[in-house]
């Protein structure tokens, strides 16, 4: 597991309640994916090119960053 990115949510989804960091990680998947539940109808895994409409935890700008991240083998700070 190695860190990739410390990003400063209020660069993406300002709020004027609270200021919101996140930590991304890339980790290798150890055994099954978990089964769908009361949060989750569906899962599956997606090209970066091919993902379903985003949730308001990252926006397509922040995925961008953290791929890019992956592939220059850097971390990205804010």
């Amino acid at each position: 597991m190695r860190l990739l990115a410390v990003m400063d949510r209020r660069f993406y989804m300002p709020s004027d309640i609270y200021s919101t960091y996140t930590l991304v990680f890339l980790a290798e998947p150890i055994g099954e994916a978990g089964e769908p539940n009361f949060e989750i109808t569906e899962m599956d895994w997606f090209s970066l090119e091919t993902l379903p409409s985003l949730s308001f935890k990252a926006t397509k700008q922040e995925l961008e960053i953290m791929v890019d991240a992956y592939k220059k083998g850097t971390v990205y700070i804010e």
